[in-house]
């Protein structure tokens, strides 16, 4: 114990600058010269001799017989005639190397208010019995803060043998002091302590009460510490029926770290307390005991809580992730309260497994707008309205749709997947966005009939949800799907061709090439260049080079637009000869704007070549938007031609102040930084 709390002092020294370089570099100073003027010291006097003393002091402990007579002429520096600044340092040494022969010197300063606080302040670091007697022995010769000071030293030593001595002062006339001796006790937190400290609540009320019954519960803490759990668990069992709120919440979560399933009844119990915050407590601390048990405690308190405590219990359900709950989970997604179930819809994230999920789609369904409205569903509980539905609210299909998404299990995924092609079509639109989202292996093959059904809001989202699920094994199906549609649908279902052809580079463009070679119209030719272009492939660009030769000006002018979506710059030539030679006005600036998009993408060219790449450009454009996207991208290039080529532009009156503007933005990329 004098080991370690030696090096606490000597860390806390450090810490706090007592020993720093002005203490290493004060001059050497014998031991007896420097506890001299140690002894003599006053406020604001040169301070060496108190570093010079404490490196004496320091030193000794590593030997017996110098700590032993250094400690003696301490004492005698201390009975003698010291200034009080000198007692206090001289205390303050002897924190460090005192023994039993320091106590009886040390306690008759207890007797003096000027001097008991320095006193303390080393009795409190010496060990022994020698200590708590002294200070025993001083509670009845001192009074008011003196005697409080005493109290706490006795509590922060943990002194055993003083149980009796505090637990006297509890009922005396000084409320402070019966104060002080029930906080001393709960810290000394023994078997004894804990049986003063109950006899002690019974006779005291009121505030002192409230104290006697913290430091108990402190008492109860300590034993947990230790070990001594059956001791602890009838402390807390006491204090759970406290008056005092954070008492009782502090007994609650002892009951459940010392008692284990025994704190169940006492705990279950605390659910149905009317103080929310005893409730809470309860829910927490039973949710942490492990077993059935707990889990079925919590289970059985659920239909009587009032909706804030179903909110949380239900929380704590899910986290606790017992799958035991889960009957009583999908019996609160039809609480009356909308709050309630939503907690209810969330804890199913976690809890739910295959057997919810058309539980989860049937709450998600939507037959009215969003944004906070309330729709329809089937009803799963509560009251029925008179069509037999429950209301729903958007958070609600929020909450649906999130668990539906998230449980976890390849079930899950196997019972969305077989609920598809036989749910209702409100119920069908969820489980694909679920199948989406969760992105299911094999949900294509599902996906792929949906695609072409009656109902539009359906066949929809099966479409876009094809984009995710759709991959090389679905091309030739995808094709037809394409070829059988029009509008908004066949754009979705050409970005879903695309990216089913993106999915694997042996993905054969065959069946893309044949559909487009064979298309009886310029939509549907459209719409197949535009997936080829997507891929990037070379077959792909050979087929929409030779329709930027075909006669028709509207496949030339798709085959424009669909190169705009091309993955890099290898067609830019291409481009650029369309906008320079094609006989269609239009064709000529729609192929000038994809030529400037392809600029745009990452590439090897050096700056030079983006510039004479760009006044081509210029001197083709017509229209003002062209220009300024030349001159945007002739502002991100740090190179002087840059400068003349947004200058030539500055006088025409369609761009002249953009052109301004990409001007000073290169000459700051051209004027060197000045150092300062």
């Amino acid at each position: 114990m004098r080991s370690a709390a030696k090096v606490l002092v000597l860390a806390v020294c450090l810490a706090t600058g007592q020993m720093t370089a002005q203490q290493g570099a004060a001059p050497a100073m014998p031991f007896e010269e420097a506890l001299a003027k140690t002894a003599a010291f006053e406020v604001g006097e040169d301070r060496a001799p108190l570093y010079a003393l404490e490196k004496h002091v320091l030193a000794a402990t590593q030997n017996p017989a110098e700590s032993k007579r250094i400690e003696q002429a301490l004492i005698r520096a201390l009975e003698g005639k010291s200034t009080l600044m000198g007692k206090d340092q001289i205390c303050r040494r002897l924190s460090l190397i005192g023994s039993a022969a320091s106590v009886p010197a040390l306690a008759r300063l207890l007797a003096s208010a000027e001097t008991a606080d320095m006193a303390r302040y080393a009795l409190e670091r010496i060990p022994g019995p020698e200590v708590d007697a002294a200070l025993r022995n001083m509670l009845p010769k001192t009074s008011g803060k003196v005697k409080i000071g005493i109290v706490n030293t006795l509590g922060r030593r943990g002194s055993a043998t003083s149980v009796a001595a505090l637990r006297a002062l509890i009922p005396g006339s000084d409320e402070q002091v019966a104060f002080a001796a029930a906080a001393a006790l709960g810290w000394i937190g023994d078997r004894t302590a804990a049986q003063a400290l109950s006899s002690a609540r019974a006779a005291t009320k009121g505030a002192l009460r409230t104290e006697v019954e913290r430091a108990w519960l402190r008492c109860g803490e300590q034993m947990v510490a230790r070990k001594e759990n059956q001791e602890a668990f009838a402390v807390f069992k006491e204090l759970s029926g406290s008056g005092e709120n954070l008492v009782r919440l502090g007994a609650l979560r002892g009951l459940a770290m010392s008692g284990g399933k025994l704190a169940i009844p006492l705990l279950a119990a605390a659910l149905q307390d009317p103080d929310a915050a005893v409730q809470a407590q309860a829910i927490r601390q039973l949710s942490a005991v492990d077993g059935p048990e707990a889990t079925a405690a919590l289970v059985q308190a659920l239909p009587n809580l009032q909706p804030l405590g179903k909110i949380r219990l239900l929380a704590a359900l899910a986290d606790r992730g017992d799958r035991a709950a889960l009957p009583a989970v999908i019996k609160s997604v039809g609480d009356e309260a909308v709050s309630v179930r939503i907690a209810a819809l969330q804890a199913l994230e976690k809890l739910g497994d295959e057997s919810v999920v058309m539980l989860l789609a049937q709450t998600a369904v939507r037959t009215g707008s969003e944004g906070g409205t309330v729709t329809d569903a089937p009803a799963t509980g509560g009251v029925p309205n008179e069509r037999g539905m429950r209301p729903v609210l958007a958070t609600e299909t929020s909450a649906a749709r999130t668990s539906l998404y998230r449980m976890h299990g390849s079930a899950v995924d196997q019972a969305i997947l077989a609920n598809l092609p036989k749910a209702e079509p409100g119920v069908k639109v969820e489980l694909i966005l679920a199948a989406s989202e969760r992105a299911i292996p094999g949900a294509a093959d599902v996906l792929i009939p949906l695609a072409s059904d009656s109902n539009a809001t359906l066949r929809r989202t099966a479409i876009q949800a094809l984009r995710a699920a759709a991959g090389p094994a679905h091309v030739d199906n995808l094709v037809q799907l394409l070829s059988k549609s029009a509008g908004a649908e066949r754009r979705e279902l050409a970005r879903a061709l695309a990216a089913a052809l993106g999915r694997s580079d042996k993905a054969s463009l065959a069946p893309v090439t044949s559909a487009y070679r064979a298309a009886p119209d310029l939509d549907l030719k459209s719409s197949l260049l535009s997936v080829m272009a997507q891929t990037g492939r070379p077959e792909a660009l050979t087929e929409l080079r030779a329709a930027l030769k075909d006669p028709n000006a509207d496949l030339r002018r798709s085959a424009v637009l669909a190169l705009a979506e091309w993955p890099n710059p290898e067609p830019m030539p291409d481009l650029i000869g369309v906008a320079r030679n094609d006989s269609s006005f239009a064709v000529q600036i729609l192929a000038l704007q994809s030529y400037l998009r392809l600029m745009a993408l990452p590439s090897s060219r050096t700056p030079g070549e983006t510039l004479a790449m760009l006044a081509e450009a210029m001197k083709l454009a017509r229209r003002a938007d062209e220009k300024r996207a030349i001159l945007s991208q002739a502002a991100r290039i740090n190179h002087p031609g840059a400068l003349a080529l947004v200058e030539s532009a500055m006088q025409d009156p369609e761009v002249g102040a953009e052109a301004r503007v990409a001007a000073d933005q290169i000459r700051q990329k051209l004027t060197p930084v000045r150092r300062q």
